[in-house]
């Protein structure tokens, strides 16, 4: 790149699942910043329908900043897309995207290195009449329609209702509801088999819900400071707490002893490190009664103007522009 030179960032923005909004605010947010400095120029692919588009312009384009949530984005095909075109993007790779998309795949790993997580049933659908069930990550046993669902009553049984059920591959908290008895636990896996085919079923906990966000800033891991999140209309913090204004309020540092503090910092960088995460993540936990539990790794934290990764990295002291600038000269250095 020479001197002088400003540097062609693509954003790709949209995405095809049902994030696709939340992808749009935060590309929007991103845009507006970076056209302030006048080190950048900025060119915009809507991901995928633009993939021509961008094909033919890549030769252009210094670096790929990925703003997209969800499926065939978030989970590693817009890596893909990027390393095909050999041009450095912001985001995890391939690998490491698909491992942290799939909130199954992620507490699997957490197990082997004695991470802890809250116990849960995972439900993988075959067909519309066969069904594999995991019990804490342990082996697998499949199952017709009708032993599946006598089978599940009883490991229900082991955790208790309420539970939260979630799609294992969608963000934002597409999908997910906290049910609390039988019935509605079978009404609530038909209405998530109608976006994802596997489905994590976990002990709904009462707690602090607790932030973490992990900026790669030239080759050195910064772990921002935590957030506390208080949900104002909901229960936890669903895809409405996330995107409406006065949704959740946010404590930061969160309300925690030190020493907590420590524990989810220590265990934020052990987790970004065992997935292999690059460049930023957000990574999420419960605390109960002094006990932690990961929840999930975010690899495209949002990036919208009330999204928790920006606000961790300002609360830092690192303002929007600079946090840009750090995501895009991080990159391009590595």
């Amino acid at each position: 790149m020479k001197e002088g030179k400003k540097i062609a960032v693509a954003i790709f923005f949209g995405g095809i699942s049902r994030e696709r909004e939340v992808s749009i605010q935060s590309a929007n947010f991103i845009i507006e910043e970076l056209k302030k400095n006048t080190k950048f120029k900025i060119f915009t692919f809507d991901f995928p329908k633009e993939i021509e588009k961008f094909w033919k312009q890549k030769n252009k384009i210094d670096l790929v900043f990925p703003v997209l949530h969800g499926n065939l984005g978030e989970d590693g095909h817009a890596a893909a897309i990027c390393n095909i075109a050999k041009i450095p993007f912001i985001s995890s790779e391939v690998r490491s995207a698909a491992m942290c998309m799939n909130k199954f795949t992620t507490k699997v790993l957490a197990r082997k290195f004695k991470i802890p997580v809250v116990d849960d049933i995972f439900i993988k659908k075959l067909t519309n009449d066969t069904f594999r069930i995991s019990e804490n990550g342990k082996k697998f046993f499949e199952f017709t329609e009708k032993n599946f669902l006598i089978n599940l009553k009883k490991k229900i049984k082991k955790i208790n209702f309420p539970v939260i059920i979630k799609p294992a591959e969608n963000g934002s908290s597409v999908g997910v509801e906290i049910i609390k008895n039988w019935k509605s636990l079978q009404n609530g896996l038909k209405k998530i088999w109608k976006i994802d085919s596997q489905i994590l079923i976990e002990k709904f906990l009462t707690g602090q819900e607790i932030t973490i966000g992990v900026l790669e800033k030239f080759g050195r891991l910064e772990i921002l400071p935590s957030i506390e999140i208080k949900p104002n209309k909901s229960h936890f913090y669903d895809f409405s707490a996330k995107y409406s204004i006065g949704g959740s309020n946010h404590i930061i540092p969160a309300n925690i002893p030190s020493k907590t503090e420590k524990k989810l910092k220590k265990i934020s960088k052990e987790i970004f490190q065992i997935l292999d995460c690059k460049n930023l993540a957000r990574i999420d936990f419960f605390i109960v009664k002094d006990k932690i539990f990961l929840i999930e790794v975010n690899t495209l934290p949002g990036f919208t103007k009330i999204s928790l990764f920006p606000e961790a990295a300002k609360s830092s002291g690192i303002n929007f522009g600079e946090l840009l600038e750090i995501l895009i000269f991080s990159t391009l250095q590595n």
